[in-house]
């Protein structure tokens, strides 16, 4: 019994993982694209150094719940805490964006 070669690509495995490379291109291509914009000052650059700017719509929502303008504002009334516990991350990523307030200027 011979076999014969298979006619498909080897590469062809592969096109499931580039759809999926696109996909998360498309999105963090968006993201750039409206990077600058939110109205809280400060925010964008607190997220987007815990790679959390995914819940940028949930923490501008909570600072426009608080009547809050901005990152130092935030900490003047020391409400970092209960920002942090809006947004329900996980522990580590908590942690991290914690240590990022203190450290905001």
């Amino acid at each position: 019994a011979s076999r014969e070669a298979s006619p498909i690509s080897p590469l062809s495995s592969l096109s499931g993982a580039c759809t999926v490379s696109k996909a998360t291109a498309a999105a963090e291509n968006e993201a750039y694209a409206t990077f600058g914009q939110c109205r809280v000052e400060g925010l964008e650059v607190l997220l987007a150094g815990c790679n959390l700017t995914r819940t940028l719509d949930l923490a501008t929502a909570w600072f426009d719940e608080q009547g809050l303008d901005s990152v130092t504002e935030m900490r003047k009334v020391g409400m970092e805490s209960e920002f942090v516990t809006a947004l329900g991350l996980k522990p580590g990523k908590a942690k991290s964006l914690m240590i990022d307030i203190a450290a905001f200027h």
